[in-house]
């Protein structure tokens, strides 16, 4: 049974001792879905303990395919599963009624599973403020002037936030003097400087400042779908 998950998940076998891709295990049936679900329960059943609880993340579940919500639903009803916590992570303008995840949502509502929703906004000044001198590991009183920026630029999306420090570090603007020991950055030059007004602009732009090459095989990748293997991009690369 192991050597089904350490097949299917990179770097387990690290832990296990077992080398992977030693299983010739394939989803082709239910009785298969069914049986990796039970390994799966089993493997974070082993690892999550009263004393040491387990946080296990699922993101951009609007995206989910029927077998990866079929693993949730498992997971969350599953009793023996107490010192696990699941962060279920979605779009909720993305998901309608009749969506596979409402589905599921409306049906864990009336099971005994305890569920909470918590719904996310955009940061506030205060909050980008805290989250850009935790990065900057700096005290929030001296990260005040950048974050101010930050919060202008990017209204608090978290996800342009983020973004947002990082092309500041990638074009010189945000830089860590070995003199004074910490992040520098000049108010004037950022407040006077033309930004992209989302996300998808700012790395559209990252983007367009590869070199050609790079770009050619974007191209290409974008055309095979939501998964692109190793294989393949070394294919594109030769």
């Amino acid at each position: 049974d192991i050597c089904v998950l350490t097949g299917l998940i990179p770097g387990l076998s690290k832990i296990t001792g077992v080398p992977e891709g030693t299983s010739s295990f394939t989803l082709g049936s239910r009785e298969a879905h069914q049986r990796l679900i039970f390994l799966f329960g089993r493997l974070l059943g082993a690892i999550a303990r009263r004393s040491r609880p387990l946080i296990f993340v699922m993101d951009d579940l609007q995206c989910a395919d029927e077998f990866s919500l079929e693993l949730l639903r498992s997971f969350v009803c599953d009793t023996f599963l107490t010192p696990l916590l699941i962060l279920g992570c979605y779009r909720d303008d993305e998901v309608v009624e009749g969506h596979p995840l409402t589905v599921l949502l409306g049906k864990l509502a009336v099971s005994r599973a305890r569920v909470s929703t918590l719904r996310t906004g955009n940061m506030d000044e205060a909050t980008v403020n805290a989250l850009v001198s935790d990065a900057l590991h700096m005290r929030p009183r001296l990260a005040g002037s950048l974050s101010s920026i930050v919060y202008r630029k990017t209204n608090g999306n978290g996800l342009f936030v983020v973004q947002f420090l990082k092309s500041l570090c990638d074009e010189g603007l945000l830089t860590f003097s070995l003199l004074s020991r910490q992040w520098e950055w000049d108010v004037d030059v950022l407040t006077s400087r033309d930004m992209a007004d989302d996300v998808v602009g700012l790395v559209t732009m990252k983007m367009l400042k590869l070199d050609a090459n790079a770009l050619k095989g974007l191209q290409i990748a974008s055309c095979l779908g939501s998964q692109c293997d190793e294989s393949t991009i070394k294919y594109l690369g030769s």
